[in-house]
């Protein structure tokens, strides 16, 4: 938050600098036209809705050990005649193997966040989120995407009593796209709701393990734009 009124601060001296306003309505004029170019190019919010999980690592690797194995050479009474049992010859792997390898679903981390409220929520998640007075973000820090917990792009949210079930799928990283590269992830959380602490934590995630989170928030009477001055966005 200091960055940001830093950074317009610097602006509005620099503008003034250059365009010299002679009147202090024009001055005003100025500065709110600025802000308002400002406001309108930078998006208020990158992040996007949370996924579906994904299937697990241990499917996947059936289709990578035969996409590696080298051509196997089989005798030819295999493929079609049994008089020709004495030579050979080189055998093509089946298509369907490569298709399936194109097609499959991309690797996720498969993410169950339980999050408990000792005092319950103080409406209905949907209220919540209209009013701005709940907010979440997940944020995978190998591939720097953030989701919104509360915006679903094919995850879930289920309230449970004084609980909120998230299931969620984030994408990772691989290098080729075949489960070589980058298996390990930390994912970071941060959870804001009326009448709470501000949340905020990190798990350490594997491919083909599922992850279980459960998140205790604490009540607390300060506000939160006190509490989001106090702990300022990072992701």
């Amino acid at each position: 938050l200091w960055m940001i009124f830093l950074g317009l601060t610097v602006i509005g001296a620099g503008s003034i600098f250059y365009f010299q306003p002679v009147t202090r309505q024009g001055a005003f004029a100025q500065g709110f036209g600025l802000l308002a170019v400002l406001v309108t190019a930078l998006p208020g919010d990158l992040s996007s809705g949370i996924e579906a999980m994904g299937v697990m690592d241990a499917e996947l690797e059936p289709l990578e050990a035969i996409d590696d194995a080298p051509v196997e050479t089989i005798t030819e009474a295999k493929l079609s005649n049994p008089l020709n049992a004495g030579t050979t010859v080189q055998a093509e792997r089946p298509p369907q193997i490569y298709q399936a390898a194109d097609t499959r679903s991309k690797p996720k981390y498969n993410v169950t966040l339980t999050i408990n409220f000792p005092n319950g929520l103080p409406a209905d998640v949907d209220t919540l989120v209209r009013g701005d007075r709940i907010r979440g973000r997940l944020h995978n820090e190998t591939t720097s995407q953030t989701y919104n917990l509360f915006k679903t792009a094919g995850g879930t949210v289920t309230p449970n009593g004084n609980q909120l079930v998230i299931r969620a799928g984030v994408p990772a990283e691989l290098s080729n796209g075949r489960g070589r590269g980058t298996r390990t992830t930390r994912l970071w959380v941060r959870i804001e709701t009326e009448g709470y602490t501000i949340y905020e934590n990190s798990y350490e995630a594997t491919l083909g393990r599922a992850v279980n989170w459960t998140v205790d928030m604490k009540p607390s009477r300060t506000p939160l734009f006190v509490q989001r001055l106090r702990k300022s966005y990072w992701f």
